[in-house]
């Protein structure tokens, strides 16, 4: 009985242990944030590529991604919406993860890493305007203030990761940007899928 018992306890061990041995190292993902930056919000599109190390316990990610959003700003004391330039980022970042889960269809990885952003903003300065009797606003002259430029900093993400099939993964993701000239810290909620090859 003793050696029955050490035989399927010996098993079970086997088992779990090549469960949790990825058979890849590499994927590859696509998604979208939603980004709460200090003065607007918006969606980044993105591409990320993972390598997988050290059997899956750490990964290290590379990530591009593009957003191009609105710019709606109100006139001081009124309801009056205007829209400057379009908020424009181009962004790359390097992340790198430890996984705190042991399963071999669920992670749930922390990291952080490098950004760089190429950031074009337009904000609203000067405004004047006259108010009619009725009411109504006219007269309105804005004096925008654009930027551009490339930004610098570092971020922290937190990811939970779930295989469907062997080779597809679904991914959700939460964190923060703290980026040089930025005005604060920017807001990371997003949703990936992935191929593991």
């Amino acid at each position: 009985m003793r050696i029955l018992l050490l035989a399927f306890f010996s098993l079970l061990v086997i088992s779990v242990t090549q469960a949790q041995q990825p058979e890849y190292k590499n994927s590859f993902h696509l998604g979208a944030d939603y980004l709460g930056m200090p003065d607007n919000v918006g969606v980044r599109y993105l591409g990320k590529y993972v390598r997988h190390l050290h059997d899956d316990k750490m990964v290290i990610s590379f990530s591009g991604g593009y957003l191009n959003a609105p710019n709606p700003r109100y006139l001081t004391g009124t309801d009056v919406k205007l829209y400057g330039r379009r908020v424009k980022r181009v962004t790359a970042d390097a992340t790198f993860l430890f996984d705190f889960l042991r399963s071999s269809r669920h992670a749930l990885r922390l990291g952080a890493g490098p950004s760089v952003w190429y950031c074009e903003d337009e904000k609203m300065g000067a405004a004047s305007y006259t108010i009619r009797g009725d009411g109504s606003i006219t007269n309105v002259k804005v004096n925008w203030e654009p930027s551009q430029g490339v930004n610098a900093g570092f971020h922290v993400i937190s990811e939970y990761e779930y295989l469907l099939t062997r080779h597809t993964a679904l991914g959700s993701r939460i964190g923060l940007a703290s980026l040089r000239n930025s005005g604060g810290l920017t807001g990371i909620l997003g949703l990936t899928v992935g191929h593991r090859f």
